[in-house]
């Protein structure tokens, strides 16, 4: 599996461990290679869960986007396709244990 890093995190630890004055491997040019590197298309895994304000509307608490399960009261996590908030993301799958 990859790891993803912050450019800001690698720049403040290559300070940290280069004299400013490194004749072979000057900061700026560190921080240039770091700016021109691709970004990895990720995105934070978020965790939330469909809070039920009554009826048939339940509310992501990660976002406050509402949804409706059409008539229904059960969970919406029972259903596979609203494991997810459609809105951001937010996986709202129960955890097993």
């Amino acid at each position: 599996m990859a790891d993803y890093i912050k450019r800001e995190d690698v720049l403040e630890f290559m300070r940290g461990r280069l004299d400013m004055q490194d004749e072979y491997l000057p900061i700026h040019f560190i921080q240039f290679v770091i700016d021109e590197m691709p970004a990895a298309d990720v995105r934070e895994n978020v965790k939330g869960a469909w809070v039920h304000l009554g009826g048939d509307e339940w509310l992501c608490n990660a976002c406050g986007h509402v949804i409706t399960t059409e008539g229904s009261w059960e969970h919406p996590s029972e259903d596979d396709e609203r494991n997810f908030c459609e809105n951001c993301g937010a996986d709202m799958r129960k955890e097993k244990g």
